[in-house]
């Protein structure tokens, strides 16, 4: 990615970000910054690696996270939504 070190820092952290919010309302509990591995791919979408422990992992349906550089790559746009398998 373009713009160096910081740029990417901000870009990771933001989409994390959003994953890690539309996943709370679903595990119902903090959920710390190295309990999932984000992945940013190329056509602005997102794969998760969850890094959860057994004890507490609810199976996690469907996660839709996506990204997207605005103002000439100086801010992100981020979002993700997920559904909890019954």
């Amino acid at each position: 990615m373009e713009g160096g070190l910081y740029l990417t820092i901000r870009w990771l952290r933001s989409l994390k970000e959003a994953i890690y919010k539309a996943v709370h309302p679903v595990l119902s509990r903090y959920v710390g910054f190295q309990e999932a591995e984000v992945t940013p791919l190329a056509d602005g979408t997102a794969s998760c690696t969850w890094l959860l422990e057994p004890s507490n992992e609810v199976v996690l349906h469907t996660l839709s996270a996506h990204w997207r550089r605005i103002d000439e790559g100086n801010f992100f746009l981020t979002s993700a939504s997920i559904e909890k398998v019954s």
